[in-house]
């Protein structure tokens, strides 16, 4: 697969909505807290979704997707975060910050959700379970690569929330940039600028290459068809994606 094609997807994910005009970010009346509630089943879900294109994998053969996607797992379990999963780094923080309390586990019911989040989950669930095995890459690797963007999004939106609660934001240009230029957050993890800023410098960006990587390696998904495929998966994901901001925006 050449660079250029996931360049190239890389490139339509910057044009669309909520990287570029994020309708909660200028939105003048939105929920805060439930948009961080709402936001958290991503970080909850990520890895049951990413063990079902795991397993798939496995039944397909491609031993080098395998490999990657157990690794990712494993990092966001805690492997490179003082072995303290992701999603509990992440409940922590608003709880500690803001007072919201999240529900921290795999799979939580999505009735726990405003009912976008529950449709957009199941959508993506739906599309790594029953669309083909080249479809539900280009899921994976589409939420791979908006989770950077994503991420800086998050951030201003609790820089916000900080603000509106008469507080300190608790996160830097530097922070959201993903910059560590005194070397405090490589081995601070678990706080919320070490989690911003690993994410956004490190460890995001080495699930899209090492899955770009993976790709390559499995010389059976790099014919046209397959190629199609993933990003038809790729697109799926932005429009989801962007249906679920607006809704966001309206809480």
């Amino acid at each position: 697969m050449p660079p250029s094609f996931f360049r190239a997807l890389e490139r339509e994910t910057y044009a669309h909505e909520p990287f570029s005009a994020n309708p909660v970010l200028v939105s003048s009346e939105v929920n805060l807290e439930r948009v961080l509630i709402n936001y958290s089943s991503l970080v909850m879900w990520i890895v049951p979704i990413l063990r079902i294109v795991r397993d798939r994998a496995a039944e397909e053969g491609y031993d080098h997707l395998v490999k990657e996607l157990t690794r990712n797992i494993a990092e966001e379990l805690g492997s490179e975060s003082e072995g303290v999963a992701h999603r509990e780094i992440f409940a922590d923080c608003l709880k500690e910050h803001f007072g919201i309390e999240v529900i921290c586990k795999t799979s939580p019911r999505l009735s726990h959700y405003d009912p976008a989040t529950e449709s957009f989950i199941n959508s993506l669930l739906a599309l790594v379970r029953e669309g083909s095995f080249a479809d539900a890459l280009g899921v994976i690797y589409a939420l791979e690569v908006t989770a950077t963007p994503e991420l800086r999004v998050l951030g201003r939106l609790i820089n916000q929330l900080a603000i509106e609660k008469g507080g300190t934001p608790p996160l830097t240009d530097e922070h959201l940039l993903g910059a560590d230029t005194k070397g405090e957050f490589a081995h601070n993890t678990t706080t919320i600028q070490g989690f911003l800023v690993n994410h956004v410098s490190t460890w995001e960006a080495g699930h899209r290459d090492l899955l770009e990587v993976a790709i390559n390696d499995s010389h059976a998904l790099c014919s046209e068809a397959p190629r199609e495929a993933i990003a038809s998966g790729y697109r799926n994901v932005l429009g989801q994606m962007t249906l679920w901001w607006r809704a966001m925006a309206t809480l």
